[in-house]
């Protein structure tokens, strides 16, 4: 009986150490999140609930969702905010927006559509789109003049 009871309070502690080891993937407050991240994102979404992070190169990602929108919130390698970004139906993107995007990427396909607001480029749109087997990302001002471009091979 001891060791029926010894068993299952190891097994009960192991089921709650793997609980919490899953519930630090998805919960704001990760520890794997620097604390200088969470303490600026808690200040900027104080009502953000659900953020899931992840980090590609030097770049930390946090995508929640605000009123049915969804939010993404990107911090530098020096865990410094870089951009906002929410998500937009894609008609609503400025006209000029769109017609560099037929002009300059005849056939591409355009997957979806933002606004932004940053420190060094101000508040504008951004149009992600896929075509010849590589993503762009197209940053364009708020009235739609292109600014620049990222581009990375499809995965």
């Amino acid at each position: 009986m001891k060791n029926l009871k010894s068993f299952f309070l190891l097994a009960a502690g192991f089921f709650l150490l793997v609980s919490c080891e899953q519930l630090e993937d998805i919960l704001p407050n990760s520890p794997k999140v620097p604390s200088e991240i969470n303490n600026d994102f808690a200040e900027r979404y104080p009502n953000a609930q659900d953020v899931e992070w992840e980090k590609e190169g030097d770049i930390w990602e946090g995508e929640f969702e605000a009123n049915s929108v969804e939010v993404s919130v990107l911090y530098d390698a020096n865990f410094n905010w870089v951009r906002t970004e929410r998500d937009i139906p894609v008609d609503d993107l400025p006209v000029e927006a769109k017609d560099y995007i037929e002009a300059n990427f005849p056939g591409g396909n355009l997957e979806e559509a933002a606004t932004f607001e940053s420190l060094e480029e101000g508040n504008g749109f951004v149009a992600e789109l896929s075509q010849n087997g590589k993503e762009y990302e197209l940053f364009f001002d708020e009235e739609g003049i292109f600014i620049r471009q990222e581009v990375e091979d499809e995965d």
